[in-house]
């Protein structure tokens, strides 16, 4: 296991992508995020996580975002033929598990948030305190990754700038690795739970549910939500893009570089588009 997926063990937080199961394979839900901060805390070095439920592309895959910060994908090359053929793509890379204590790195209201996503319809008893910690902990499971190598990435760029027409004002990123889970589970205790609805409220909701199951777990509880029949993409990993727009303009012919994910600026993702 590479360095970059032996780092993705250190996954936390990943079910604010949950409702990713619920984007069409063409074209975006229309999202805006509601809560600060823009990614969840805990993400690896180079990963992001985005408070969007956009269903992420592929590694090969190319996304950009408008000045306004509005994600809109673009094209996945992962299938081209030619880049298939140059076998620079690695796929299932399994990744062990992760348990992280949100109660460490997030508010009441983000836990709040990340449990709605497994139980739509949540709601607190009204007493809750967003600015204070409530006890949350996340264990993301069956993972896997991909990944495109350096001659799949400069192959996928020869094919952007023969074949795309870089939209003014827009930032264009390659999609070099993501990590997909099979379920997350939560673990709360029992005061957070009164705090978070009550149990009635969270069990009714689970049952409603097929993927989603809630249990007493010795004293305290546990909600699991599986994702079927496909895992969910919950980060990813992008390379910045950068294109010469004086060579570019009225040349016929795009101009571009491809940074490494390490020297790319993370992308300020604060909402998606439809295609």
């Amino acid at each position: 296991m590479s360095t970059s997926y032996r780092i993705c063990a250190l996954l936390a937080g990943a079910a604010i992508l949950a409702a990713c199961d619920t984007a069409p394979s063409t074209g975006v839900i229309t999202s805006t995020i509601a809560a600060t901060p823009g990614f969840v805390p805990g993400v690896p070095n180079g990963f992001q996580c985005p408070l969007v439920p956009n269903g992420f592309d592929p590694a090969g895959s190319i996304y950009r975002l408008d000045k306004s910060g509005t994600y809109y994908r673009v094209k996945d090359f992962s299938k081209e033929p030619s880049v298939a053929a140059l076998g620079g793509i690695k796929r299932d890379i399994a990744i062990s598990n992760y348990a992280l204590s949100d109660k460490q790195t997030a508010s009441a209201g983000l836990s709040f948030e990340l449990l709605k996503n497994a139980l739509p319809g949540l709601a607190t008893d009204g007493s809750l305190d967003t600015k204070k910690s409530v006890a949350v902990n996340i264990v993301v499971e069956d993972m896997i990754g991909e990944s495109i190598d350096d001659t799949a990435a400069d192959h996928i760029l020869n094919l952007f700038k023969q074949t795309i027409e870089p939209k003014s004002g827009s930032t264009y990123f390659l999609v070099r690795e993501t990590v997909k889970a099979g379920s997350i589970s939560y673990s709360l205790k029992q005061d957070d739970v009164a705090k978070l609805g009550g149990k009635a409220q969270m069990e009714g909701l689970a049952k409603a549910n097929a993927n989603v199951t809630f249990r007493d777990n010795n004293g305290g509880y546990e909600v699991k939500q599986k994702f079927t029949p496909d895992r969910i993409p919950v980060y990813v990993k992008s390379a910045e893009i950068v294109i010469d727009k004086s060579r570019s303009a009225g040349s016929g012919v795009v101009t571009a570089a491809l940074k490494s994910p390490e020297d790319s600026a993370m992308p300020a993702i604060k909402n998606v588009g439809k295609n």
